[in-house]
């Protein structure tokens, strides 16, 4: 018990602050121990993010699989499965952490945890109705992914809507992901390949490196002389153009949180109508997540908070200027919305459309930018 008790402080601390900001005393502190007694607990910080990440995934798979056993019709197991779900993610908002800090466990601990989310997935699929239990449809497992990416949104939505709300608003989203029509979306033709190209200028050069060195291994698994040696630029140049690596960081997300937001803006004038201003936004994000951004995006939600505060402040306002687009557009079409209300479907929709095409095995689907912009949209008509 009191191992768990740790475990989950340490994941609050987690989640608040990062993984890399925290340290055995913060964890100790927390729960009203000192550092000695921490350790007789846990030899190192490695130790107990292990431990949070297997718990929480052991939550949700307890939730799903709650459902899934229960001997109902399959309409009253997804019911069950979805409020279930948002009592855990409302209770404890860091039970997701593992989706920003998964990266920092071991090769061996990433093969366990990868075998445990996809018994977390094939439990999902079948809480929610769209199997039997056995091998999930391609299909089946796009819809729990979306609709686990949903559940991840909530804690913005927190100072604005009461839980009973956001729950019922979960729910709907969810139920429309369900039902939505993903037939037909499916194309012969995939994405395409994405070839490496080499900045002829230093500055970009050390830019693209970063973002995609980041993003394969995190910010703090990278080192100045690694990116250096990647961009064949000398350690004396990388310092003519970043003070160091914190600034780096802010240039790759600066770019990715304003380049967004400016290909946006840039569309948005063509828009003749309410409809089609969100279908503009909508569609632009998934074609930036699905090329150029979708390295940036990951790097936004692992590891900004990595940044010094005022620097973070910068990255987050421009984040938030950009939901602001979003939910404008959606309360052109939909007026008797209140703005926290659209807000929430904002934020699901770009959560799903971030997460699903941070997933290899979905990004690669035929006409998987055809499905995203019909599964946004059921999300949005909650």
């Amino acid at each position: 018990m009191r191992k768990l008790q740790l475990s989950q402080a340490a994941a609050r601390l987690f989640t608040e602050r990062g993984y890399h900001n925290v340290s055995m005393d913060d964890v100790a502190s927390a729960v009203g121990l000192t550092g000695p007694a921490l350790y007789r607990h846990f030899r190192k910080k490695h130790d107990i993010l292990a431990q949070a990440i297997s718990e929480q995934l052991g939550a949700v798979e307890a939730v799903a699989a709650k459902a899934a056993e229960a001997d109902l019709e399959p309409d009253k197991r997804a019911t069950m499965f979805l409020s279930d779900l948002a009592d855990l993610v409302l209770e404890r908002e860091e039970v997701l952490l593992w989706k920003r800090e998964r990266r920092q466990l071991a090769e061996s601990e990433q093969d366990e945890f990868r075998a445990k989310l996809n018994e977390v997935l094939r439990l999902t699929v079948k809480a929610l109705g769209l199997g039997d239990g056995g091998q999930p449809s391609s299909d089946a497992e796009l819809r729990a992914w979306s609709v686990l990416a949903i559940y991840s949104t909530v804690a913005p939505a927190r100072k604005r809507l009461d839980d009973s709300a956001i729950k019922r608003l979960l729910q709907t989203m969810a139920e429309g992901i369900l039902q939505c029509n993903l037939k037909g979306a499916a194309t012969t033709s995939g994405l395409p390949v994405a070839l490496q190209r080499r900045p002829p200028g230093r500055r970009e050069r050390i830019l693209a490196t970063a973002t995609r060195l980041f993003h394969a291994q995190s910010y703090h698994a990278v080192g100045i002389e690694e990116i250096a040696a990647e961009s064949d630029t000398a350690i004396a140049t990388f310092y003519q153009y970043f003070s160091g690596k914190a600034e780096l960081l802010q240039a790759v997300l600066s770019r990715g949180a304003e380049g967004l937001h400016y290909v946006t803006n840039h569309r948005l004038p063509s828009a003749s109508t309410p409809q089609e201003a969100i279908d503009t936004i909508v569609c632009t994000l998934i074609e930036l997540a699905l090329g150029p951004h979708q390295p940036i995006l990951a790097i936004l939600a692992a590891d900004l908070i990595y940044l010094p505060e005022n620097a973070q402040d910068a990255i987050r306002m421009s984040e938030r200027e950009y939901v602001d687009e979003w939910v404008a557009a959606i309360l052109a079409v939909r007026p008797e919305l209140s703005a926290p209300h659209a807000r929430l479907l904002a934020q699901a929709s770009i959560g799903l459309v971030t997460d699903i095409t941070q997933t290899q095995s979905m990004r690669s689907r035929p006409g998987i930018a055809e499905e995203l912009h019909r599964l946004v949209s059921a999300v949005l008509a909650a």
